[in-house]
């Protein structure tokens, strides 16, 4: 008798072993997916903020270029 109450506590142990395994996988899942959000989110502001740089770069660039003949006006 205690070879089968034995036997039936070996067996089900494991079980909440495999339980709370899956339940810390599930957990870290849904971690890692929290954190890709995350960093695409992260990912969105940076291609924003570089877009608004060339924005500027290009507004700079023209701002110059208007300048350019005004100064060789001046020069002559």
């Amino acid at each position: 008798m205690k070879k089968l109450l034995f036997i039936f506590i070996f067996l089900l142990l494991p079980i909440p072993a495999f339980a709370g395994e899956k339940e810390e996988l599930t957990c870290k899942q849904e971690l890692i997916n929290k954190d890709m959000i995350i960093l695409e989110l992260q990912s969105q502001v940076l291609q924003f903020q570089y877009n608004n740089k060339q924005v500027e770069k290009q507004v700079v660039q023209e701002k110059l270029k208007a300048l350019e003949p005004k100064k060789e006006e001046g020069k002559e």
